[in-house]
C-alpha cells in the first residue's frame, strides 16, 4: 500500500513539473513570435476617408517603397523612434513622402490617429 502511495505521489509530481516546464517554454516561444504591442486601431469615418484618399496611395501599395499599413515588420524599427519622429516625417515630408502626406487640411491629431492606424498601434 505504501509503495502505491509513493508511486502516485511521484507520478503527480512528475506531471506537475512537466506542466510547469511546458507552460514556461510555450510562453517564451509565443512572446518571441508575437509582435510588440500591435493592436487593431480603427479610424472614424472622416479619418478613414483621409486614409483612403491620401495615405493608402503609397502605404497600401506593396511596390511603393513605403511601409505598408498593418505590416508590423515594416513599422517596428520606425516606431521605435517614437511618435514624434513619425509625426515630423508625416508633416514635413520624408524621402518620397510629400509634406503633410498631401493632406493639407489634416491636423496634428489626424496624423497621430492615421500613424497609429498604419502602425497597428506600435507608435506611441
Amino acid at each position: 500500500m505504501m509503495i502505491i502511495r509513493n508511486l502516485q505521489k511521484a507520478v503527480t509530481l512528475i506531471a506537475l513539473l512537466s506542466l510547469i516546464t511546458g507552460c514556461g517554454e510555450n510562453a517564451s516561444e509565443e512572446e518571441t513570435a508575437r509582435p510588440t504591442a500591435a493592436v487593431a486601431v480603427t479610424l472614424n469615418a472622416d479619418r478613414l476617408e483621409i486614409y483612403q484618399t491620401s495615405c493608402k496611395i503609397c502605404h497600401g501599395l506593396a511596390d511603393s517603397g513605403a511601409p505598408q499599413t498593418g505590416v508590423v515588420a515594416d513599422w517596428q524599427e520606425r516606431s521605435a523612434k517614437g511618435m514624434g519622429v513619425l509625426l515630423d516625417n508625416a508633416m514635413n515630408g520624408y524621402q518620397a513622402m510629400p509634406p503633410m502626406g498631401g493632406c493639407f487640411h489634416c491636423t496634428e491629431d489626424d496624423f497621430r490617429q492615421l500613424i497609429s492606424f498604419m502602425t497597428s498601434g506600435l507608435a506611441n
